[in-house]
């Protein structure tokens, strides 16, 4: 039904999977998300920060990109 990129099993980019796990978060229970204020969070020091998890696959071809002397 979606297009997707050869080699990835799902339609979601890396960007707009990022966007919904952030939105999923912050949404309320009430709409089926977490409810949590990550930035006031941030802010009270309950957390230190967030961000998003890494794709282990890119990193790794990015690191070769960066690391080979070629």
């Amino acid at each position: 039904m979606y297009w997707r990129p050869p080699g990835m099993d799902h339609p979601f980019r890396d960007l707009v999977r990022l966007k919904l796990i952030n939105l999923m978060l912050q949404a309320p229970a009430s709409e089926g998300g977490c409810g949590l204020a990550l930035r006031k969070l941030v802010v009270r020091k309950t957390i230190l920060a967030f961000y998003p998890l890494h794709n282990h696959e890119q990193l790794k071809t990015l690191y070769d990109k960066i690391m080979s002397w070629e």
